[in-house]
This record gives C-alpha cells, structure tokens and sequence, in this order.
C-alpha cells in the first residue's frame, strides 16, 4: 500500500497581525498544530513548505 504524503502551504507573515499565519494562536495553540492534528489519522507523512524558520520546531 502507498504512502499518503501531505504538503501544508504554510502562508507567511500577516501584515495585520505582523507574525507568521500558521503560527497565530487558536484555542491555545498554534493554528498549524491543529492542522497536523487533523491530518495524523489519515497519515504521518507531513511536509511543511514555509520560508522561514519558525516552524522547525514541528
């Protein structure tokens, strides 16, 4: 059976909110948090695209 990959845009820096869109706060944690969360049962491989550093934490 294949592997599902996933391929997350993450957006960059709002200029209203002057911080990355992925990284804004939703219910306590990071927007992109909940992204990966809803994607984890379908499959584990997840790339983000970004072009900063502030998701390497991921």
């Amino acid at each position: 059976m294949e592997t599902l990959t996933v391929f997350i845009l993450c957006g960059g820096k709002s200029t209203r909110m002057q911080s990355e869109k992925g990284l804004v706060l939703f219910q306590k944690k990071p927007f992109i948090e909940h992204i990966i969360q809803a994607i984890l049962p379908i499959t584990e491989e997840i790339k983000l695209i970004t072009a900063t550093k502030e998701y390497e934490y991921l």
